[in-house]
């Protein structure tokens, strides 16, 4: 029987691990290690005090990739426990000069918006801008390209901020968001590629979530798998990786555990430690930490409903955003309180990690108090550091990354959001590819 290591009880080994018993026929000794004494990684909810916390995700968007994951989550026998994200999640915000701005979200309502009106005339013109072939470009230059440099910094400057903790000025668009440079290709267009790809709605809203929170996803995972017989060691760090003889050698906790193959889910400082041939490869790849500072209280102290809003970079302030997580999946308010979440840091505020909780505390009431009116005390808050999170897909990432795939052993592959997208889909789509690539080396 054939010996299987995974490295990483985040989303990327748990998903790995499930789709090796879905895909491999033959009888398979499957381990997975973690480092800590819990499961899932950056997925992590706190429900102390009976208020819902999410330290990580908040949620997955169920178009494109996250029909696998529905598909996972019906296999997991969850759907019961599954929740879409409130229709008010529409209302989106930027801060604009200050003030909260609500993006449009119509052609009627993007004609008469004063701060947003100036995108009319760049979507119709889009349209006409001939198709370029490129081997790769910032983010930056794909939307001042096709658009205009206003677009850039008003909108996808803190929408970058916000998913990537990054800079679009630095970023890959080919990486990081591979559906439009597709668009570009197929539809000469970005605009015409949206509507076209546009599918019909199937569920109530693209995002959901968990009435437990996300974390109710890597338990159920780390509770089917067990109960299949793959063993889940905790506490167990990965310290050194070496391949002798077509065998895998992994030692931790000073004991060496040999295998026929292992699966890396493990984050980028982590593999460079124990595997240090690619660790100058690796090194290429920058990281990203955030702050994530959540406050309940006792009701709803401003008048602003929906997702939450982004900080432009041009604003000045200390913050990338805030969600209104009441609003977004109201049926979490285990107790009649009102949540948010503030998120600090980035590649443009890197000097956040070293503040103390309590000056994180005071930036993220200053930001809900100036910008939403909201200067109620908080009942409960929570900070928490997600410290080199966020891996950052700089131009040409593809290129590295293939250089990578090739440095590596025949006995040991790689997944998860270190290399191939930062999103829970991603992280599942590619763990089901590499289930798929180990069974054909079976």
């Amino acid at each position: 029987m054939k010996h299987i290591l995974i490295l990483g009880g985040g989303i990327a080994g748990l998903g790995s691990a499930w789709f090796l018993k879905k895909e491999c026929k033959t009888p398979l000794k499957i381990t997975l290690l973690e480092k800590s004494n819990r499961i899932g990684g950056y997925i992590k909810t706190d429900e102390e005090n009976n208020v819902l916390f999410e330290k990580g995700p908040r949620g997955f968007r169920v178009d494109g990739k996250g029909e696998k994951t529905l598909k996972l989550v019906s296999g997991l026998r969850l759907n019961k426990e599954l929740i879409f994200a409130d229709p008010n999640v529409k209302k989106r915000y930027l801060l604009i000069d200050k003030k909260l701005r609500r993006i449009p979200s119509s052609l009627p309502a993007l004609l008469f918006s004063p701060h947003f009106s100036f995108l009319l005339p760049l979507l119709f013109r889009e349209r006409n801008i001939p198709f370029e072939e490129k081997e790769d470009e910032t983010i930056a230059d794909f939307f001042c390209r096709r658009f205009s440099k206003e677009m850039l910094s008003t909108i996808i400057d803190p929408f970058v901020s916000g998913i990537m903790a990054g800079d679009a000025e630095k970023l890959s668009i080919q990486s990081c968001f591979p559906q439009l440079v597709s668009w570009e290709r197929e539809y000469n267009s970005i605009i015409r590629g949206y509507f076209r790809k546009k599918e019909k709605k199937k569920h109530p809203s693209s995002l959901c979530s968990f009435i437990g929170g996300m974390e109710t996803l890597t338990l159920a995972l780390a509770r089917y798998l067990q109960g299949e017989g793959i063993h889940i060691r905790y506490d167990t760090p990965a310290s050194a990786l070496t391949f002798e003889a077509g065998k895998v050698l992994l030692r931790a906790n000073d004991q060496w555990i040999e295998a026929d193959f292992a699966i890396s889910a493990l984050p980028l400082e982590e593999l460079k430690k124990c595997f240090n041939p690619i660790a100058p490869l690796l090194d290429k790849i920058p990281t990203a930490s955030v702050v994530v500072v959540n406050l309940a209280f006792e009701r709803k102290p401003t008048r602003y409903t929906g997702y939450g809003y982004l900080v432009p970079s041009r604003e000045k302030e200390e913050i990338l955003g805030v969600t209104f997580d009441s609003d977004i999946f109201p049926s979490q308010d285990i107790r009649p309180l009102y949540r948010y979440t503030v998120m600090l840091g980035g590649t443009k505020f890197p000097q956040m990690v070293e503040k103390s909780p309590s000056e994180l505390l005071k930036l993220a009431r200053q930001a809900l108090a100036n910008h939403l009116g909201v200067r109620d005390d908080p009942l409960f808050t929570q900070i928490s550091l997600a410290k080199n999170a966020i891996p950052q897909y700089l131009l040409h990432h593809r290129t590295l990354l293939s250089q990578i795939e090739r440095a590596l052993p025949r006995e040991l592959l790689i997944t998860g959001s270190s290399f191939y997208g930062v999103g829970i889909n991603d992280c599942i789509d590619h763990a089901e590819k590499t289930a798929k690539k180990l069974n054909l080396l079976l």
